[in-house]
C-alpha cells in the first residue's frame, strides 16, 4: 500500500461517526482476564517474552470469527435476546469468552451461564420461531441445530433465560475453539 493509498483511506474515514465503526478484539477485554481467541502464555518464544498465543493453533476459529463478525443487519433487526450457556465439560469459562467475543456485534446478549454437559451444541428457541434469521445465523456459526424449547422442556439450567434464544455450547464447539 502506498502512502497516497493510506492517505486516501484516512481522508475517507476521518469523519465517520463513531457509531459507524465496529471494534473487535481477539484478546481479553481487560488486563489479567481470560482472552477471547488469544491468551498470554509461552507459545514458543520463551518465558521472558510477552506473547499472545492463539487458543486454536490452526487459526481456524479466528478466521471463522472474523468472517462472521459483521452480522447481517436483518439478523440484528430481529433484536432477539441471546444467551450463551456452557455445556462443554472440557472448557470452563467458554460461555464468558463467547459472550465477550460477540459483544461488539450488536446482538442482544444476556449474561452467560454454566449448563450441564452436552456433547453437541444446540440453539434452544424459546420464541416459537419469532427470530428465524438470528436462529439460523447462530446455528450456522456454531454448527448447531435449532431446537424448539418451552420454559420447562428441556429443563433450563440455573440462571438460564426461557425466552429468545439460548446457545448451549457443547463439547463439539469447545473442541473447534481449541482447533482439535
Amino acid at each position: 500500500m502506498s502512502l497516497s493509498d493510506m492517505r486516501a483511506i484516512y481522508d475517507w474515514g476521518k469523519n465517520l461517526p463513531d457509531s459507524s465503526i465496529v471494534r473487535v478484539a481477539l484478546t481479553s477485554p481487560a488486563p489479567a482476564t481470560e482472552g477471547n481467541l488469544l491468551d498470554s502464555y509461552n507459545c514458543g518464544m520463551g518465558p521472558g517474552v510477552s506473547q499472545l498465543c492463539a487458543d486454536d493453533p490452526s487459526f481456524a476459529m479466528i478466521h471463522r470469527y472474523i468472517a462472521a463478525v459483521l452480522v447481517d443487519p436483518a439478523v440484528l433487526a430481529e433484536k432477539a435476546a441471546v444467551q450463551f450457556a456452557n455445556g462443554a465439560n472440557n472448557f470452563p469459562g467458554l460461555e464468558s469468552r463467547v459472550t465477550s467475543m460477540f459483544d461488539p456485534t450488536g446482538l442482544q446478549l444476556a449474561d452467560p451461564i454454566a449448563h450441564r454437559a452436552v456433547a453437541q451444541t444446540v440453539v434452544l428457541d424459546y420464541s416459537n420461531g419469532q427470530f428465524p434469521q438470528t436462529a439460523k445465523w447462530l446455528a450456522t456459526f456454531f454448527g448447531a441445530s435449532v431446537v424448539a424449547a418451552t420454559p420447562t422442556s428441556p429443563a433450563p439450567a440455573s440462571g438460564q433465560q426461557t425466552y429468545g434464544l439460548v446457545v448451549v455450547l457443547g463439547h463439539d464447539f469447545a473442541r473447534r475453539w481449541l482447533g482439535q
